[in-house]
């Protein structure tokens, strides 16, 4: 196989820091009787459960991307 086909085919990685402007995740009851009002802890649940579209609504700023090897 050539360098240019292994090139094209080769998969591009990159880490993608976005900010979220808004996110409805849950009520504040919930967060504090469920999760002792740890964000984090909550935000990881979320994601293990949602999609990120699902969670978000259209306002957000891509932040940085990073090309990873």
């Amino acid at each position: 196989m050539n360098n240019n086909t292994e090139q094209i085919n080769k998969s591009v990685k990159a880490e993608i820091t976005v900010i979220f402007k808004t996110c409805n995740l849950m009520d504040g009851n919930e967060l504090s009787e469920k999760y002792n009002g740890n964000i984090t802890e909550a935000v990881i649940e979320m994601l293990k459960c949602f999609s990120l579209s699902d969670l978000i609504e259209e306002n957000y700023v891509i932040y940085k991307i990073n090309i990873l090897e």
